[in-house]
């Protein structure tokens, strides 16, 4: 495959990876390269780029772009890392082009009234991570040293093997979240160090981890716990916001979210501000009422 792709159009090869990651049933990992793909599209300049002639200057003009879009500095982080990893794994070269890419001019302005506050270093709270890596249990046995309760999103979902439907549960997402007080979490980001990027935030004591509000948590579990059908929805992904609603009836009874239509079918979504966006399987109006 590697010969295959490694002079294609960056969009293309991107989208080659995505059928086979899709074919192997690893749709949570093609989510990953189907969100760069879709920005790398609008970025009308990489149209004749390929993987393997990529430079330095390439990269920081797309960098540029992101910056002008407005997107979070973690989010333009998470691009050009998972480009870089791409690169390395199908162009075969010295991936050092990526070295000193200036992100200083994103989006580091936004902040809640949460985030203004000063952070009480022994507060114990939930934060999230990005990951690079697809060993969950050896990452989980990594923060199990410095976080008392890690969690993973899981999904259900069917795969055809020799005739027969089999359901399977597996990792919606290549998030883990982690509940530990904000002193260890220096310690958990250099534990993560090329294995995954912890989100962040600005505050009135700098850059620090993103603080995951306890309901948020709550309701996203509730949500992500396994279900069949969830869908896992990136930071950039665009939709109209609807009515905002609580499910009274069914498998996600006591759950908050927006309704909203995702292809033409009402779904509730369910976020964690700054970091991702699920949306449930179609639910009927009855099992709704208006929050």
């Amino acid at each position: 495959m590697v010969n295959e792709i490694e002079n294609l159009p960056v969009t293309d090869a991107l989208a080659r990876i995505e059928d086979t990651l899709i074919s192997e049933g690893k749709t949570s990992y093609a989510k990953t390269y189907l969100s760069l793909r879709r920005s790398l599209e609008k970025y009308a300049a990489t149209s004749d780029l390929t993987l393997k002639n990529l430079t330095h200057s390439d990269i920081q003009n797309y960098v540029d772009y992101l910056c002008n879009q407005k997107l979070r500095q973690s989010t333009i982080i998470f691009y050009i890392r998972s480009l870089r990893a791409i690169y390395k794994k199908v162009a075969g070269s010295d991936s050092s082009i990526f070295n000193d890419i200036d992100t200083s001019k994103a989006n580091n302005t936004s902040k809640t009234e949460e985030q203004k506050k000063k952070i009480d270093p022994n507060s114990e709270n939930w934060y999230a991570a990005k990951l690079f890596v697809r060993n969950y249990d050896t990452i989980q046995t990594l923060l199990s040293e410095y976080a008392d309760e890690t969690y993973i999103p899981m999904t259900t979902v069917a795969i055809k093997k020799e005739g027969k439907i089999i359901k399977k549960t597996q990792p919606l997402c290549s998030l883990i979240f982690f509940h530990t007080k904000h002193s260890s979490t220096a310690a958990i980001i250099e534990t993560l160090k090329d294995k995954g990027m912890v989100y962040t935030s600005v505050t009135t004591s700098g850059r620090q981890p993103s603080i995951i509000q306890d309901r948020e948590m709550k309701v996203f579990r509730l949500v992500t716990s396994g279900s069949e059908g969830i869908e896992y929805l990136d930071t950039e992904y665009n939709f109209k916001q609807g009515q905002r609603v609580r499910v009274i009836a069914g498998e996600f009874e006591g759950a908050e979210g927006t309704i909203v239509r995702i292809k033409k079918d009402r779904r509730l979504v369910v976020t964690i501000t700054g970091i991702c966006a699920v949306a449930t399987p179609h639910l009927s109006p009855e099992r709704l009422e208006k929050v």
